[in-house]
């Protein structure tokens, strides 16, 4: 039964993948320098889903190079309750997106 769903729009239309508790499910969207990984679980020791955020280096210098972003381990009535996203981390995003 499907737990995660990933929904994608592009040239070609739109297209979804399902993931269940125990397969999860990633998506990534990249441009040439950067781009973003998303790898959501379901953690069975809390019983919650867990949405892990990475920035990479995009399609033109991919090394598999990831650094983790964010975290959020729990969304109650459109409240984000959990989010790791250290100050550095922000500025050296913004700091990439200026320098492109």
């Amino acid at each position: 039964m499907a737990n995660f769903r990933a929904v994608i729009q592009g040239q070609r239309g739109q297209a979804s993948r399902l993931g269940s508790k125990s397969s999860g499910i990633t998506a990534s969207v990249n441009g040439w320098h950067l781009g973003v990984e998303v790898i959501a679980y379901h953690d069975k020791e809390t019983g919650r889903d867990i949405f892990r955020v990475y920035k990479t280096e995009g399609s033109g210098y991919n090394r598999g190079r990831k650094e983790l972003i964010a975290e959020i381990d729990r969304y109650e009535a459109e409240q984000v309750e959990h989010l790791k996203v250290p100050g550095e981390v922000v500025r050296q995003i913004i700091k990439d997106i200026k320098d492109r």
